[in-house]
């Protein structure tokens, strides 16, 4: 015998006793007795054009929406409340939130109407006044920040600072974490000038983070596409960010200061006022120096240039007393001087008889370019380089060598980088420097 299908009935408060279809589909679903809808006409009603939604209707499918349980997706579509809860359907399908343009998804309805997101929030970045993006997949709500900010939320608080700098002096395109070389990530890139910013946190960019290789490699393969690399680091942007803006607007050609070097004077400067300068304008400060050629331009000191007798590793003393060493070079903030450096260099040349000079170049912040104008040739790469950090700024290995921390009373069983790890610091990788040499002889031939 084939089972008799049982008819079931409701007793609807307006059209009376009708009967139900898929009752046990309907009471089995996991949705409150009170939201379901068991009369037929009810059902048609809902989904008919003739229903138009009130305040009221609003109210309830939003208590309902935080009283219901979706286990899975499949609950949070249109098929499923037009079988289920037809009452919902349009009040959801109808819902609009004030500063999303983009179409909503029926899910993403549902969670902004669950929360009562009727507004989408402004961006938080600075004062932004656009609306924040809404994330994805549904459910995740809104970002904190506009769809032009996006990236910020990947950047820590200083880098993004950098970005706006950057932003603020330079107007045409600029992509923040860009990402399209080999799947390395540059944090900022401004393609006009072939130029990369890297902002290097102390913490994230420590020995626990990024392996001694990591930045000398990075700068290596992007100079390979033709893009040059400028690595500021937290400290720097931290203590001396007016020079960190002045590199960077001379990387991008828009100091507006402009000198000629040919209406400069050269005078000798002291070690006070060479100190001063240097750490006014220099992104590495002061270093003793025995020569300090200053360029002046109406009374006013403008670039410095210094030297010292060639360091010897073994015994602190030069083989020759014209050997020397290309110390510091740079010039007031934001001001570029035509010829500057050559102009004091020839004269180092001319009253200092060198026979022999060489300089380490910063790879951080360049490649070194200025020394080929001043005739030097590359000798190649230094070693990587490191620095002991506390997080919040970068000392020099040489105050940590081992046989220094001993004489402090540290363990002499123990290595240099055991005892700093006690103390709580963080080894920071760097990426060496160029070495260059400047040879009198070369130069006459």
């Amino acid at each position: 015998m084939n089972p008799v299908a049982t008819k079931h009935f409701t007793n609807c408060l307006i059209h009376g006793r009708q009967r139900v279809d898929d009752y046990k589909m309907k009471s089995r679903v996991l949705i409150p007795e009170k939201y379901k809808v068991y009369c037929r006409k009810c059902h048609e009603y809902y989904l008919s054009d003739e229903y138009v939604p009130s305040e009221y209707d609003l109210e309830l499918c939003i208590n309902a929406l935080n009283d219901m349980y979706f286990s899975c997706s499949n609950q949070q579509t249109p098929k499923y409340f037009s079988k289920y809860m037809p009452n919902f359907l349009k009040v959801i399908n109808n819902f609009t939130v004030n500063g999303v343009i983009d179409e909503l998804k029926f899910s993403n309805k549902i969670y902004l109407l669950k929360n009562k997101l009727f507004n989408a929030p402004i961006c938080i970045f600075n004062n932004c006044t656009n609306y924040a993006k809404l994330l994805q997949p549904p459910g995740f709500g809104f970002s904190l920040y506009c769809e032009e900010h996006k990236d910020v939320m990947y950047s820590s608080k200083k880098e993004n600072e950098l970005f706006e700098y950057v932003k603020s002096i330079y107007k045409n395109k600029i992509y923040k974490n860009y990402r399209k070389i080999e799947n390395r990530e540059l944090d900022i890139y401004i393609p006009e000038h072939n130029l990369g910013i890297e902002f290097n946190g102390l913490f994230w960019h420590s020995e626990k983070y990024k392996n001694k290789l990591n930045h000398f490699e990075k700068n290596k393969l992007f100079k390979e596409y033709n893009i040059n690399i400028l690595n500021i680091w937290e400290d720097e942007w931290k203590y001396k960010k007016e020079i960190v803006k002045s590199i960077i607007s001379n990387a991008l050609k828009l100091n507006k200061n402009k000198l000629d070097a040919r209406k400069c004077k050269i005078i000798e400067v002291n070690n006070i006022n060479k100190e001063i300068f240097l750490i006014d304008n220099h992104i590495q400060g002061n270093c003793a120096s025995s020569i300090n050629l200053g360029l002046y331009y109406d009374n006013e000191l403008v670039s410095v240039m210094t030297f010292g007798k060639k360091r010897m590793i073994m015994k602190g003393v030069s083989i020759n007393k014209n050997q020397y060493e290309l110390l510091r070079f740079c010039s007031k903030l934001h001001v570029n001087i035509r010829g500057g450096a050559s102009k004091l260099f020839n004269y180092f040349i001319q009253y200092y008889n060198p026979q022999n000079i060489i300089s380490y170049s910063n790879l951080s912040i360049g490649s070194g370019n200025l020394y080929n104008v001043l005739g030097f040739n590359y000798i190649g790469h230094t070693d990587i380089d490191y620095w002991w950090s506390d997080c919040d700024k970068r000392y020099h290995r040489s105050g940590f060598m081992k046989h220094k921390l001993v004489k402090l009373g540290y363990d002499k069983n123990k290595t240099e980088a055991e005892i700093m790890s006690e103390r709580k610091y963080s080894r920071i990788w760097g990426l060496g420097n160029g070495k260059w040499e400047w040879n009198l002889n070369k130069t006459l031939t």
